[in-house]
This record gives C-alpha cells, sequence and structure tokens, in this order.
C-alpha cells in the first residue's frame, strides 16, 4: 500500500511549477494533461 502512495507525495509535494517542468522535459510522459 505504500508504494502507490509514495508517489503520490511526491506529486503533492512537486510545486506547480516543477509539474511545467516535466511536461516541457518529458511532453510524451503526460499526454493527457497536453490536451488541457
Amino acid at each position: 500500500m505504500d508504494v502507490p502512495k509514495a508517489p503520490a507525495t511526491k506529486h503533492q509535494l512537486s510545486p506547480s511549477r516543477d509539474f511545467v517542468r516535466v511536461l516541457l522535459l518529458n511532453p510524451r510522459r503526460h499526454p493527457g494533461l497536453l490536451s488541457l
């Protein structure tokens, strides 16, 4: 159960800026987000 929670915590700690950086660095990793 800790396995799925581990990644979720990382996303919460990461600020919105980090999120945008990930999309710019790896847009293919989150194709669903590109729709937004």
